[in-house]
């Protein structure tokens, strides 16, 4: 009986959709355009080229080099080794999904189990430090400052995270050696056939949510409302809508935002770990911590930074932008990744051969 319920309510919701999408075209198609535009300007300028690095540094040697660097501090403070925390440190520079997509790597070539990858995600995803500082901070407040404030706060919470979740943690999470790729070239054709599905996956998801937004628009919420939902559903659209909130307000808002990383962000990673079985309810319910500790510590370092309130204004026309790149260099890297997929398709078969 459950099952036949949640099976009339999903046809009801989705003949709805499509009534909605009908009617609202025309909106649904301006918030489409403006989705790719983020997808092309912001997006894939920004993370194309490290996911692709990231994903070559999981499938070769070069992450257990990382890791002697870490390797007696990583032990002892959180009970993983040093190429193990190597995945968090990326993570802090890369963005959203790179945490993921590396956890989900090492899964799928039995480097880590499924249980340690649940464990390593709590305090492995982490916004990007060019979007919180570039993309948010100077051209909301022409501050940069408070973008670094932002994002250290954001590290110190998934340190907190790690260390006081080590006290659970009975052994050392280290990564099982296995040699699936060995040469440089089979590495780099891996990473960018695995790179851009990723990227794909996510820019899909971001257009979506950009074409839901037109239809919450027309419920006319109060402005703090509208910008609080967008925000917990996709980072990009909360950010541009603070700029009318005073400088505390919109600083907390945008901690919020960028550490929760919405619900568009736990779809994506839900796609990129579909091989590890992740529990999100419990992924959910962690984030909701780390949340509030960075936020909380975001606010105490904005009370000691010296920062006079009342010497910024955040109402000013935000743009979001992220790096100056235009279109054309998005579509020439999309046209790079795609030759790069027809030569690994070539080099499989040319392997099979032999």
């Amino acid at each position: 009986m459950k099952g036949k319920l949640k099976i009339y309510l999903l046809t009801i919701i989705c003949l709805s959709l499509v009534f909605l999408s009908l009617y609202y075209s025309k909106e649904i198609f301006s918030s489409v355009i403006t989705g790719i535009n983020v997808c092309l300007n912001s997006l894939i300028p920004s993370m194309y080229i490290f996911m692709i690095l990231a994903c070559f540094i999981s499938v070769s040697n070069v992450g257990k080099y990382i890791g002697k660097i870490f390797n007696p501090i990583s032990k002892r403070l959180f009970k993983i080794s040093g190429e193990t925390f190597s995945i968090m440190f990326l993570s802090f520079i890369g963005g959203y999904p790179i945490g993921a997509k590396i956890i989900s790597d090492k899964v799928r070539f039995n480097q880590l189990s499924k249980n340690q990858a649940q464990y390593l995600l709590n305090f492995c995803v982490y916004c990007s430090p060019a979007f919180i500082i570039s993309g948010v901070s100077i051209p909301l407040w022409d501050n940069k400052i408070i973008g670094i404030i932002i994002y250290v706060s954001q590290i110190l919470a998934g340190i907190l995270m790690a260390f006081f979740s080590s006290f659970k943690q009975k052994q050392i999470i280290y990564i099982k050696s296995n040699n699936t790729i060995n040469k440089i070239s089979d590495s780099l054709i891996y990473a960018v056939n695995n790179a851009t599905k990723s990227m794909c996956i996510i820019c899909g998801f971001v257009v979506l949510f950009y074409a839901l937004f037109s239809l919450i628009d027309l419920i006319e919420l109060p402005s703090l409302y509208s910008a609080f939902i967008k925000g917990i559903l996709e980072v990009t659209s909360g950010c541009q809508l603070v700029e009318q909130k005073s400088l505390m307000t919109s600083i907390l808002l945008v901690s919020i935002f960028t550490a929760f990383g919405g619900f568009c962000v736990i779809l994506q990673l839900n796609s990129i770990l579909n091989n590890c079985h992740i529990n999100f309810g419990k992924f959910i319910f962690i984030r909701i911590i780390f949340t509030i500790i960075s936020t909380i510590i975001t606010y105490i370092f904005i009370g000691f930074s010296g920062i006079d309130i009342q010497c910024f204004s955040s109402k000013k026309i935000y743009s979001f932008h992220m790096y100056t790149i235009s279109p054309i260099s998005s579509i020439l890297l999309i046209i790079l990744g795609l030759m790069l997929l027809l030569f690994y398709n070539k080099s499989v078969k040319i392997k099979c051969s032999y």
